[in-house]
C-alpha cells in the first residue's frame, strides 16, 4: 500500500533511476486548509522505459534532500500517479506540503524546471479492466490521484463499460482535477461523477458531508458484477468498505489503497 511521504533509500531499491523536468504545476487550495500542487514531469531519459499500470505509484527524490546519516544518500518518497499509460510524455502526481525536513515539502516548493529523480514503477493497487462490467472509482484527498490514473485509462481505451466517480473532499477549492472531471461527464455518456464537500462554502449547491454517507443514499445496480476501487485515508477507507459491504458489494470486488 502506498504510503505518500514514507522515506526510503537509494540502495533499498533496485529499480532504475530517472531524471525528470517539472514541466507544469497547478495548484489548488488556500495556505490556510492544506494546498495541493498538481505536478508533470517529463522524464529526461526513456530507456529503459517507464511501464506502468493505473494505480502504481513513483518514488521521487530530490538532491536538496539527502538522508541525516549520509548525506551521499538522497531520500525518496512514494507518490501515486495521477496520469495513465495513454498520455505518453509525462508523469504526473498531486503533493500536499509536508514536514520541512521531507521530501514531499522540497517538492511541494519546486518550480517548473527543476529536476527530480523518479523511480517504480511499485505497488499492486493496479486496475483489472477486463474483469468487471462496471467500475465504481472513490478517492478522498488526493487519494483522487490513482482514481484519476484508472479514470483516464479506461475513457482512452474507448472501453464503454459505466464508470461512476466518487469523490470527497474538504473544501471547494480543493476539488482536483475538476474541469476534467466535469469533461469526461460531458464528452463520454458512460461516465459520471460524484464531487461530495465535507465543508462547504454557502455557494455550494453539490453534496455536503462524507463519501461514506453518500454511497449510503445511493442507488447502485449490478454489484456483484461491479469492480470497486478506493483510496483514502486509512480511517475512511475502512468506513467506506464497510458500507459497501452493507450495501451488498461483495468483498472479492473491492480493491483499496491507504495512504
Amino acid at each position: 500500500m502506498v504510503s505518500h511521504g514514507i522515506v526510503c533509500v537509494s540502495k533499498g531499491f533496485s529499480m532504475v533511476e530517472f531524471k525528470s523536468k517539472i514541466i507544469e504545476i497547478k495548484d489548488y487550495g488556500a495556505a490556510d486548509h492544506n494546498p495541493v500542487r498538481v505536478f508533470k514531469v517529463k522524464l529526461l531519459v526513456t530507456v529503459p522505459p517507464f511501464n506502468y499500470v493505473p494505480g502504481q505509484f513513483a518514488m521521487l527524490g530530490s538532491e536538496k534532500v539527502r538522508m541525516t546519516a549520509n548525506s551521499a544518500l538522497y531520500k525518496w518518497a512514494s507518490f501515486s500517479i495521477s496520469s495513465s499509460p495513454t498520455q505518453e510524455g509525462f508523469l504526473e502526481f498531486a503533493i500536499n506540503d509536508g514536514t520541512p525536513e521531507g521530501v514531499s515539502h522540497c517538492v511541494f516548493l519546486s518550480n517548473v524546471g527543476e529536476e527530480l529523480f523518479v523511480k517504480g514503477p511499485f505497488g499492486k493497487f493496479t486496475l483489472n479492466e477486463s474483469a468487471f462490467d462496471r467500475f465504481l472509482l472513490i478517492a478522498t484527498g488526493t487519494g483522487v490521484a490513482p482514481i484519476m490514473s484508472m479514470a483516464r485509462f479506461l475513457l482512452d481505451s474507448k472501453n464503454a463499460k459505466p464508470i461512476h466517480v466518487f469523490y470527497g473532499f474538504r473544501f471547494e477549492d480543493l476539488f482536483l482535477y475538476k474541469e476534467e472531471l466535469e469533461g469526461f461527464s460531458r464528452a463520454h455518456e458512460n461516465f459520471s461523477f460524484t464531487p461530495i464537500v465535507s465543508r462547504p462554502s454557502p455557494q455550494w449547491k453539490g453534496l455536503k458531508g462524507h463519501v461514506q454517507s453518500a454511497l449510503k443514499e445511493t442507488h447502485f445496480e449490478a454489484k456483484e458484477k461491479t469492480g470497486v476501487y478506493i483510496c483514502g485515508r486509512p480511517p475512511i477507507v475502512e468506513e467506506i468498505v464497510a458500507a459497501l459491504k452493507t450495501l451488498g458489494f461483495p468483498e472479492q470486488n473491492i480493491f483499496f489503497e491507504k495512504w
